[in-house]
């Protein structure tokens, strides 16, 4: 708090060079100064000039009034009037949010959930819009309910965001009316509702939500209809590949030596909860590692997507945002788990939007090596087992003739720990023995066998008694 008070006054020192309003203005009532900046500020009346509404603002905040405090923060947010400055607007919204200003409060839970000083943080956001909901915000109450209709910084439940959402469209918020209608319109809740669904729309665009134009004008509630009702109907499912009751989880996620190359398949989107999908796409992944990075491709069609380098990290692969390149591409995946079972490979995902830092739906990808027929031909060796005992590394590999192998052992990210060097095996069945000093400690490692362009990856679970 104290942190926070004295940042404040540091700023106001510095904006006070700014604050040369005339004399007149002292004989105005803060109401109506309000009044005069708001019409410099968007051309109301006076000529748009928001130099003079940052002025005006800036005196009304210096005196502790919280609705200057958060104009002026959005102002610093946008650049308006002033030079661009998330960190003032930081401040300015949480100084205006601990006087009691449920604008303000719920302006830095946006920041908090847009990541508009430089870091997404849900949980703030979600705890700080039910705050101002709870207090009787309706702008609270679409935050808090947006965070939970998605599971973004507290878990998902359609159940408790609905009547979040309910509250908010009581009194005409166009996003609460917005969701409730997709909500009804897919059947997230077990049952379509068009008829709730189209109230909904028409009520969204009736008080402001442009989105649902398209749905009530061009009637396109009856393509979502349809497009549900394909429940069923993917190819994994008839497959019995992927369970049509629900997203598959992915617990271990397979080290990236063992997944590198390039992988085909469909990429199925589900609801919120993960348990309906609703789209599919026929998608080109490939993987490529670089040291303890990797770095990954998506395309669609023969267009590449989105590309991404990141680090496995908690069981992820996580992907640093600001190391993308937001111009070349509009989207990211910033989390990845990716395990292999057999000649498939099962991902799960997490995308970002660059234009509105949005989270997309939750994806869930089946994939097959490209080209399979011809990398079945190419493999000539495998690795059969492989495990450690008292820092021994034992290890089967099947060949189909003599060779020279060179074995290593690597870190779960890909960088060597341990080159073991060569071993030459022999057509059929081998078992290898050697010394691996290096792993010692407790945790999860990959052994690499590689010959010439061919390489194979088995992960090895070291724990402390070895």
């Amino acid at each position: 708090m104290k942190k926070i008070t004295f940042l404040l006054l540091s700023l106001f020192c510095v904006l006070n060079l700014f604050a040369n309003e005339t004399d007149s203005d002292s004989v105005l009532t803060d109401q109506k100064l309000l009044g005069i900046a708001r019409q410099y500020r968007h051309g109301i009346v006076r000529e748009v000039n928001p130099r003079k509404a940052f002025k005006i603002y800036y005196k009304l905040a210096e005196k502790g009034n919280t609705r200057a405090m958060n104009e002026l923060g959005k102002m610093y947010l946008k650049g308006d009037g002033v030079k661009r400055n998330p960190q003032y607007a930081l401040l300015l919204f949480k100084k205006a949010s601990q006087m009691g200003d449920l604008n303000a409060k719920c302006n830095l839970a946006k920041m908090y959930q847009k990541g508009q000083n430089g870091v997404i943080d849900h949980k703030k956001a979600y705890k700080l819009y039910k705050e101002a909901a709870d207090s009787g915000s309706v702008q609270g109450m679409y935050g808090a309910g947006y965070l939970q209709y998605k599971g973004l910084g507290i878990k998902q439940d359609y159940e408790s965001a609905i009547k979040m959402l309910e509250k908010g469209a009581k009194r005409n918020h166009p996003g609460c009316d917005f969701l409730l209608a997709s909500y009804h319109a897919n059947g997230f809740g077990g049952k379509v509702d068009i008829g709730k669904a189209e109230k909904h729309y028409r009520r969204a665009s009736k008080n402001g939500n442009s989105w649902t134009v398209d749905v009530t004008k061009n009637n396109l509630l009856d393509s979502i209809q349809k497009r549900h009702e394909r429940k069923g109907q993917w190819k994994h499912v008839k497959e019995r590949v992927i369970s049509q009751d629900g997203m598959r989880k992915i617990r271990e996620t397979t080290p990236a030596h063992d997944i590198e190359g390039s992988w085909v398949g469909k990429v199925y989107v589900y609801d919120w909860s993960r348990k309906i999908i609703i789209g599919e796409q026929d998608v080109r992944y490939t993987i490529k590692c670089d040291g303890d990075i990797v770095n990954m491709k998506y395309y669609n069609g023969d267009s590449l997507s989105t590309e991404f380098s990141s680090v496995l990290r908690n069981g992820k692969y996580r992907t640093n945002i600001k190391n993308v390149n937001q111009k070349d591409f509009s989207w990211v995946i910033t989390d990845a788990k990716f395990e292999k079972k057999g000649k498939m490979l099962f991902s799960e995902f997490k995308s970002l939007n660059f234009k509105n830092m949005g989270f997309g739906k939750p994806m869930f990808a089946v994939f097959e090596r490209e080209n399979t027929k011809q990398q079945e031909k190419t493999n000539s060796f495998e690795i059969a087992k492989a495990d450690v005992t008292n820092r021994k590394l034992n290890l089967c590999i099947n060949s189909d003739n003599a060779k020279t192998v060179n074995i290593a052992i690597c870190s779960i990210y890909g960088n060597t720990i341990q080159n073991l060097g060569t071993k030459k095996i022999v057509k059929g069945n081998n078992n290898i023995v050697i010394d691996a000093l290096s792993i010692s400690k407790a945790g999860f490692y990959v052994v690499n066998v590689s010959c010439k362009d061919e390489r194979h990856s088995s992960t090895i679970t070291v724990r402390n008694n070895e």
